[in-house]
């Protein structure tokens, strides 16, 4: 199995003196980056719709070592006011990393109020519509989506189903891996306390796993047929993703992506 991992996002602030060194510029994380991942989810695009320019220089900047992955704007998944010419827009946007095999897939995250009724599944089949052709994975919030009837439904429109770790709260889904043609799996941190509670998205992904927390997923991962696995962390709080990151391509017995001589979380 090819295994891409890597964090939710890469332009942290907290991560300088943690991860970027101080004499590393901002408009050279991504390369910086790029020496250490496989693969970087994009966040950017879910607040706004870049040029695609932007996903060129992306490819070049990084020298092809990227694969990436990229939030669907937020009209398409939290507000709902996407058109077909939306998604057209995108689409456009997003095909220099598709034609150059650099894309994993555009995820749509909806939120937890995003629960399995009829309208909202109808709403998924017009998403899947306009995103013909580009691969697509959905992450839910809900557990009403937690069934085996609603994955073959996402299976029969060519569309991925994301695996999550979250806190085992009430009515958030079960952290069970979905296979199809690939993997996407999103570790999002174990943090009860604050997962509803906390004032921002730094509260609410500020967690640390352990070894053993990580391990079972490590089972799985190792078991699986699946030929490709996109792994990301979202709990980028304090560089902690990093660190889960490392940790995770050591318990899959792969090459270090730190060493011992940088100033990183070991």
């Amino acid at each position: 199995m090819q295994v891409f991992i890597g964090t939710s996002g890469f332009s942290n602030e907290d991560w300088v003196g943690i991860f970027y060194p101080e004499t590393v510029k901002k408009t050279h994380w991504l390369e910086f980056y790029a020496e250490h991942f496989n693969t970087v989810e994009i966040n950017s695009t879910y607040y706004a719709v870049p040029a695609q320019k932007q996903m060129t220089n992306m490819i070049t900047r990084t020298n092809g070592k990227l694969n990436f992955c990229a939030k669907l704007h937020k009209s398409f998944t939290h507000e709902f006011t996407a058109t077909a010419k939306s998604a057209s827009e995108f689409r456009y946007t997003m095909q220099p990393l598709l034609e150059a095999g650099k894309l994993g897939a555009l995820l749509a995250q909806f939120p937890f109020g995003f629960k399995n009724t009829l309208e909202s599944r109808l709403y998924l089949e017009q998403l899947a519509s306009w995103f013909t052709g580009f691969p697509l994975a959905i992450e839910f919030r809900h557990a009403s989506w937690d069934k085996a009837a609603v994955y073959q439904f996402l299976a029969d429109m060519g569309v991925h189903a994301v695996s999550i770790d979250l806190p085992p709260l009430k009515d958030l889904p079960l952290p069970v891996l979905r296979r199809d043609q690939m993997i996407y799996l999103r570790f999002h941190g174990r943090n009860q306390a604050n997962w509803f509670e906390g004032k921002d998205a730094a509260e609410r992904h500020d967690y640390l796993y352990t070894a053993a927390e990580l391990e079972p997923w490590v089972t799985t991962l190792k078991a699986t047929q699946v030929k490709t696995a996109y792994i990301y962390f979202a709990n980028t709080t304090r560089g902690q993703g990093l660190e889960n990151a490392r940790m995770l391509h050591n318990l899959l017995g792969l090459a270090p992506i730190f060493t011992a001589s940088q100033n990183l979380l070991l």
